[in-house]
């Protein structure tokens, strides 16, 4: 696979997982037929598992992009209001949500995309910043 994101990379540019084996575990091994994600293959499925499971799928289908989603910048906080969890780039150099950007979705299978999710509150961006303006 061809993909040089920036962020979750060593030194040497090389992604520190493979984005395709935790999609796949997650995917074929965890996911229960009636529903949700489980620890391990012969455990059942629960909250907890079905909710960080799926994050790491979504963590290892989207690049990293520190300065546009944590900036301090008055721009980054603007973008991050709105910002659900898809985006790119446009050709005016704007970003601009939009429903299949370049991920590495297992398989390259659209209906496998998952939303971007806050790598540290496990929820969507612009949940994160209505909560942040709330608390305010």
């Amino acid at each position: 696979m061809d993909i040089a994101y920036e962020g979750k990379c060593n030194l040497q540019g090389e992604w520190l997982y493979n984005q395709q084996a935790v999609q796949a575990y997650t995917y074929f091994c965890c996911q229960n037929l009636s529903g949700g994600v489980k620890d391990k293959p012969t455990k059942g499925p629960d909250p907890y598992h079905t909710a960080y499971g799926l994050s790491g799928c979504s963590f290892a289908q989207h690049k990293s992009d520190y300065n546009q989603l944590h900036g301090k910048s008055e721009s980054a906080a603007e973008f991050r209001k709105t910002f659900n969890g898809n985006y790119s780039m446009n050709s005016q150099g704007e970003y601009e949500e939009i429903e299949h950007d370049k991920t590495a979705m297992l398989a390259g299978i659209i209906e496998n995309k998952l939303r971007r999710m806050h790598p540290i509150h496990n929820a969507r961006y612009d949940y994160i910043e209505k909560a942040k303006a709330f608390f305010r």
